[in-house]
């Protein structure tokens, strides 16, 4: 009993010393001073980054996926280009890459109004097979690995416009 009318004051004199002194706090808009060197207030930032990182996302599956066709949806114009021209040299060579990803995690590391770079970590199971019999040449190496993605607004959609990693990640 004691007990509790010891915390029943506790609590009405932290009441009443939080309603006295007459403290007056002016609370702006959160958007109207929101701004940032990307130039997107909060709620513009949160969507554009969910969109980016939707987007992205999308692009690496067809990418990983190997069907040129999807380029042009997942790629600028110019990575298309230069990548259908690796993948090229690649098959000159007798070899394919088949690529599988584990694990993987995308954030957006970097953010401007209509570009942005986004980390892709994952456990790298892609290997190399023969383009003639299809058997495996170089097998994977189960290494984790990581990607910075630049993307960029292209029409209405992002795009990615360079894979940039180490080793035979970005192959």
């Amino acid at each position: 009993m004691t007990f509790f009318i010891a915390t029943s004051l506790v609590v009405l004199f932290l009441v009443q010393g939080c309603s006295s002194g007459g403290i007056e706090v002016d609370i702006k808009n959160v958007n109207s001073d929101a701004s940032s060197s990307d130039g997107l207030d909060p709620l513009e930032r949160g969507k554009v980054r969910r969109a980016i990182l939707n987007e992205t996302a999308e692009g690496v599956a067809i990418w990983l996926k190997g069907d040129s066709s999807g380029y042009s949806k997942a790629f600028t114009k110019k990575l298309s280009a230069s990548y259908l021209a690796q993948i090229e040299k690649l098959h000159q060579k007798g070899t394919d890459k088949v690529r599988r990803h584990e694990n993987q995690l995308f954030e957006v590391v970097e953010l401007t109004k209509n570009a942005a770079t986004v980390k892709y970590t994952f456990v790298d199971k892609s290997y190399f097979i023969s383009t003639s019999t299809s058997e495996v040449v170089n097998p994977s190496k189960d290494a984790a690995s990581e990607i910075y993605i630049n993307v960029v607004k292209e029409g209405n959609r992002w795009k990615i416009q360079a894979l940039i990693g180490a080793g035979e990640a970005t192959l």
